[in-house]
């Protein structure tokens, strides 16, 4: 997927989100990451979070939800102030029903919501289990020392402070992208 995109199209937003779901609900079920020394797994979700958490954002700031990446779903006049423009490339129906435009914008805004509600759950909780791996290694560290074995479960120091940072900016992230949302909302 192409980081390049001024804005990434809702639906592969959306999709993104759902298929990652799995792999990261996995992860924080994965009891074996507890004692994992460079918590690289926990590396690879925080990082596929990040990706499409910037996805989202783009999306957010922009205001701009499109179905569709082809230029054909845009006019001039949205291209030059996406801040304006939040059409989808496809209608919302129910049976033969079809949603105004309004109510297309309401149905965006829901799923986009509820899109990033399950993003900011799953980080949580993979603070969480880095918060309690990182408690149980120091915990095996503290016996090993105490035992006189020279042997530690500490991986190495730096890509833990990484994960860690990296942890924070997401929170960061999160926190930005609640508040466009919240903005968005009480204007909306």
């Amino acid at each position: 997927m192409d980081e390049g995109n001024a804005s990434s199209p809702i639906d592969q937003v959306l999709i993104s989100v759902q298929q990652a779901l799995v792999p990261w609900q996995s992860v924080i079920q994965c009891h074996a990451c507890h004692y994992d020394r460079d918590q690289s797994v926990l590396l690879v979700c925080a990082m596929s979070i990040r990706h499409i958490l910037r996805r989202l954002q783009r999306l957010c700031f922009n205001r701009s939800y499109v179905s569709s990446p082809s230029p054909q779903a845009f006019d001039s006049a949205s291209r030059a102030h996406p801040q304006n423009f939040a059409p989808m490339g496809s209608n919302v129906m129910l049976g033969n029903y079809t949603a105004t435009e309004n109510e297309q914008k309401h149905v965006t805004d829901f799923l986009v919501i509820q899109a990033f509600g399950k993003i900011r759950h799953v980080l949580v909780l993979l603070i969480e289990k880095f918060r309690h791996s990182q408690e149980q290694i120091n915990a095996a560290n503290f016996q090993a020392a105490s035992k006189g074995n020279g042997s530690s479960l500490a991986g190495p120091e730096l890509d833990l402070n990484f994960l860690q940072q990296l942890l924070h900016s997401l929170e960061s992230t999160v926190q930005a992208i609640g508040g466009a949302i919240s903005s968005r909302d009480s204007h909306g």
